[in-house]
């Protein structure tokens, strides 16, 4: 799968996975900063082998090919206890 060249060129996301593969969630090896799952010694199936985002691949044979390229989040403050209305009040 090579890259698309600039004039077919899309914003789209795809991933494409085997759905027979299946691996023991190890939260170090994933391919994320916080290096922990929900899902640690799990064995689940499904794991992707291409994923595109906006047009550009990103991830390929189990490695990310990109730095990352998301936005922060832009959530709301956190609220101390005392600043919270009750429900239904």
């Amino acid at each position: 799968m090579g890259d698309l060249d600039s004039a077919t060129r899309c914003s789209a996301h795809l991933v494409l996975f085997d759905a027979a593969e299946t691996r023991t969630v190890r939260g170090a090896e994933l391919p994320s900063r916080s290096k922990w799952s929900a899902f640690e010694g799990m064995e689940l199936a499904g794991f992707p082998k291409v994923v595109v985002r906006r047009g550009e691949v990103v991830f390929r044979d189990g490695r990310t090919t990109v730095d990352a390229g998301g936005l922060p989040l832009d959530l709301e403050p956190v609220r101390s206890p005392g600043n919270r209305t009750p429900a239904g009040g």
